[in-house]
């Protein structure tokens, strides 16, 4: 796999700016052109820059799946439109704010967390067209920020329970691993952002934290 250590928008919590899956990195409007340099050939993907409720918070208020993504009702319409304009196929979810805080999916499964209604679930599953379940990681509800996962394997907070680890397992029908990043911490989405063929991950993430995160998104 294709592993990018770096910044977006000078910082090292690149999940929290970023949003990537296998066809598209999305990111800020005024992302340094060398932060994103030789990524769309390294993981296979396209760029597309884009504003969310007027921020750069892309990773923590957007979920996406190829080329849809749901935001949250805060983001403008001309955002919406402009994100239509690239191809991008749009659910703007009533009642929810961090949205990408919030769910964690690849193309098999998702979780969700208990702080969304069952119907925003049902709107999300049936928009992204996969089963998600709802439930904690690591006892925590922020579950987007607990997980990072890809159509080959996952990487987790390094609290999770033996119970919650074969359930995402089951869910996302890959396997993976806990593992911390940008030295140290463990909600782990906001420091990478992944594909099946690599990652973008914080440049502060050191040399034993790249190695498990290797090994869990390969699916080993």
């Amino acid at each position: 796999m294709n592993f990018i250590k770096g910044t977006i928008k000078a910082s090292p919590f690149v999940g929290v700016f970023a949003a990537l899956n296998e066809e598209i990195l999305f990111v800020p409007y005024s992302v340094q052109e060398k932060e994103v340099k030789g990524i769309e050939a390294k993981l296979e993907v396209a760029v597309i820059r884009c504003s969310l409720a007027n921020s750069s918070l892309i990773g923590v208020l957007g979920k996406t799946l190829g080329k849809k993504m749901a935001v949250p009702e805060i983001v403008e319409n001309r955002e919406i439109k402009e994100l239509e304009r690239n191809g991008i196929e749009v659910l703007k979810l009533k009642g929810v704010m961090a949205l990408g805080n919030l769910v964690a999916l690849n193309g098999n499964g998702g979780i969700a967390s208990p702080l969304l209604q069952e119907k925003q679930v049902k709107e999300l599953s049936d928009f992204f067209d996969v089963k998600i379940k709802q439930g904690r990681v690591a006892g925590s509800e922020l579950v987007g920020a607990a997980v990072v996962v890809t159509n080959k394997g996952f990487i987790v907070h390094q609290g999770i329970t033996e119970l919650e680890h074969k359930s995402l397992e089951k869910l996302f029908k890959v396997k993976g691993g806990p593992t911390t990043a940008n030295y140290g911490d463990r909600f782990i989405g906001n420091d990478i952002v992944a594909n099946s063929k690599g990652a973008i991950v914080g440049e502060m993430t050191s040399p034993f934290e790249m190695m498990r995160i290797d090994e869990a998104l390969t699916g080993d």
